[in-house]
């Protein structure tokens, strides 16, 4: 037996719509409040010439593992230690341009008992530059090379890699206040790898997310501009 589906009547769709229109209407409204504050909050234009702006991130980790053997007279300690340093510089030569220049740092170390310390390096410096439209958004273009080394910490015969990595990326800059921003980026990586000794090569590519705080400031007065 066939089963029957009985339509939808008018009475039935129109609250629907209205949820709809509410829900639209209220993201819209939230939309145009986050860029008018914004708007707002950038009434000097922290993205004119002379002003320079620096993001920076840093990450430390330290940790200690003791496993007990019942069946051994003694036990195994392991310890970790992490440290991680990301930095962004950036300046204005002209309006809503900014070109700068970005390091990212990584130093991982390990022991496992008595043995040698593992060394883990991975060092890059990327150039880049940004252009920024009036409400805030921006896009940014950069271009790094760097190395990656791995490794005992008394063997200079380390394992070594050689990085170069293009990005390509969007993001917004949300004003909470005349110097302050938060900024989310979304970034496609091009990375490739290469190893001297072995002849390898590895190409990697994806998505990046990144959120960071920006500080601006204006290095040059406003007679200065005006010349």
């Amino acid at each position: 037996m066939k089963a029957r589906f009985k339509p939808i009547s008018r009475q039935q769709i129109i609250p629907l719509l209205e949820v709809f229109s509410y829900r639209s209407a209220y993201i819209l409204s939230l939309i145009f409040i986050i860029l008018t504050n914004n708007i707002k909050a950038q009434e000097e234009n922290p993205f004119s010439r002379g002003h320079l702006f620096v993001i920076g991130s840093l990450d430390a980790e330290g940790m200690n593992e003791e496993i007990t053997d019942p069946n051994s007279s003694g036990g195994i300690s392991n310890s970790h230690r992490l440290f991680k340093c990301d930095i962004y510089t950036g300046y204005f030569p002209a309006d809503y341009f900014a070109v700068g220049i970005k390091a990212n740092m990584d130093f991982v170390r390990s022991k496992s008992g008595s043995e040698s310390v593992l060394v883990e390096n991975d060092i890059s410096i990327e150039p880049f530059i940004r252009i920024y439209t009036p409400i805030g958004v921006f896009g940014e273009g950069s271009y790094g090379f760097g190395s990656y080394k791995l490794g005992l910490s008394n063997n200079s015969d380390m394992y070594q890699k050689d990085i170069n990595k293009l990005n390509i990326g969007l993001g917004y800059s949300l004003f909470i206040n005349k110097y302050i921003a938060v900024e989310p980026l979304i970034s496609y990586e091009f990375r490739k790898e290469y190893n001297a000794k072995s002849q390898l090569t590895q190409k990697l590519k994806g998505l990046n997310f990144h959120i960071g705080i920006s500080v601006f400031f204006n290095i040059i007065s406003k007679n200065q501009k005006n010349t």
